[in-house]
């Protein structure tokens, strides 16, 4: 999705959304304890917020978050974290625990079209439109009324690259990716061979969003964060 966002394969991205979808509840053990980090703020955002803050090379402005606890755990059970960078992006980090018709895992929305992760194994896809101009729609029954421009495109999925509707379906781009580069870079600082993947700054960056997204929920307001990324650098 970074590699999407960077070459502008989509236009310039508007939106982007980065969650998970559970239905079977928060776990045992310090995931239910708060006194031990418990909650899903510090399980699964510090992974959501953290990925979006490495996507968007941009400030963040400001955060507003909502917390839920409709499972009856003394820790929140889901959120929506909402960002808003300094370049106009904007975005939404959201995890729920009791879900039984997960969305898609992320999205990404740009000016030109819209990629798509919708599962684990990664499978997804971008549709993206062709010509500028659009051909008029066929009007659907919203209700009692007709509507164009909330008329769905004509596409089969199925037939990827191929021009339909004005769009044209594109499988995602597939990276190679080995999670023990992470411990093999963190024995290399140790041996004074290389710098640190990840820095202590980014992790205390993406812990700042996180407060503020508690203090957000707690007071019911946009908390402004104009200022962090020029107090790291310090």
């Amino acid at each position: 999705m970074k590699e999407l966002y960077d070459a502008r394969s989509m236009g310039d991205v508007a939106y982007i959304e980065s969650r998970i979808d559970g239905s079977r509840g928060i776990p045992g053990d310090w995931r239910r304890d708060p006194a031990r980090g418990g909650g899903m703020v510090l399980d699964w955002g510090v992974h959501l917020v953290d990925r979006l803050l490495l996507m968007v090379p941009a400030p963040v402005k400001t955060v507003y978050s909502r917390l839920s606890y409709t499972m009856g755990a003394p820790v929140e059970d889901g959120f929506m974290i909402y960002l808003t960078f300094a370049n106009g992006v904007e975005a939404l980090a959201a995890c729920t625990t009791d879900n039984y018709s997960p969305g898609p895992k992320f999205q990404v929305k740009g000016r030109r079209g819209t990629a798509t992760v919708d599962d684990w194994a990664m499978n997804g896809k971008i549709v993206r439109r062709v010509e500028d101009v659009e051909p008029d729609a066929e009007p659907v029954v919203a209700g009692q009324g007709m509507t164009k421009t909330m008329a769905p495109r004509i596409i089969d999925y199925s037939k990827m690259l191929k021009v339909q509707d004005n769009v044209e379906v594109l499988p995602l781009p597939r990276l190679e990716t080995d999670v023990n580069d992470f411990y093999r870079n963190a024995m290399a600082v140790f041996d004074g061979t290389a710098e640190k993947a990840v820095t202590n700054e980014s992790v205390v960056r993406c812990m700042r969003v996180l407060e503020a997204a508690r203090t957000s929920h707690e007071t019911n307001t946009v908390v402004d964060l104009s200022g962090i990324d020029t107090y790291l650098d310090h």
